[in-house]
């Protein structure tokens, strides 16, 4: 298994993370073995048809870590051609366990929206201890949802803009997404097959609202965004 050090930004809530966890057995992993300030989180990544998903990437994030612009270090690792996993130092305390494989349309459980919330869990681990038999489930798949923001007339992007998409039948559940990923005002992103609109924003430029929008897992959806500059007081005519 692969192990790395994940970066992510940050711009919504942590929420989605479906996660099932055991207690410890007595052969967990020695003390002596787990260095100081570190634990150990071990299991499988399930797919939505309960089979082990190979190449999935799991992280863990501290929840009691502060969170401010880009996201610390996190754990994280490939899963095996079985499933399995192991993070090797996660900060002691409560965390949330999350996963993705982007390549088969699972979105990641912890930076995606719209994930149930009801599935979340969290789990503590002490430090220089470990947790085994953790089972992580994918939610189902996902489609795929890009965009660009360009100013009107001019078809040039915007930078510094704002994307929020939010849940139809709760329009108050919003959450940021990063507007750049792609380069300057361009964006790709999984979505969960759930009803949704998208409301676009950026200084000395009128707001702008999509339909709503309804991806199915395995289908794109694509968005043009064109935010039409505010008119400045010396431009309004004279009365």
């Amino acid at each position: 298994m692969k192990t790395r050090i994940l970066i992510r930004t940050l711009t919504y809530s942590i929420f989605g993370v479906i996660v099932f966890w055991y207690v410890p057995s007595p052969s967990q992993t020695s003390k002596s073995r787990i260095p100081s300030g570190c634990a150990v989180i071990e299991g499988k990544v399930l797919g939505e048809n309960g089979r082990p998903v190979p190449g999935a990437t799991v992280h863990s994030f501290a929840l009691e870590q502060p969170i401010k612009g880009r996201l610390p270090s996190a754990p994280a690792a490939d899963t095996d051609a079985q499933g399995n996993f192991s993070l090797r130092c996660v900060r002691p305390g409560k965390n949330v366990v999350g996963a993705g494989k982007e390549s088969e349309g699972y979105a990641d459980s912890i930076l995606t929206p719209f994930i149930d919330q009801r599935l979340v869990r969290t789990l503590s681990v002490g430090e220089q201890r470990s947790i085994r038999g953790v089972v992580v489930r994918l939610g189902p798949k996902s489609g795929r949802l890009t965009g660009r923001m360009i100013e009107a007339g001019k078809q040039m992007p915007i930078e510094g803009g704002q994307v929020l998409l939010c849940r139809s039948v709760r329009p108050t559940e919003c959450k940021g997404i990063n507007p750049n990923t792609q380069g300057v005002g361009e964006f790709s992103l999984l979505v969960p097959p759930v009803d949704f609109t998208v409301r676009a924003s950026a200084p000395n430029h009128a707001d702008w609202y999509s339909d709503v929008i309804h991806i199915d897992p395995g289908s794109e959806r694509t968005l043009v965004i064109t935010l039409k500059p505010r008119r400045k007081a010396s431009d309004q005519p004279l009365s």
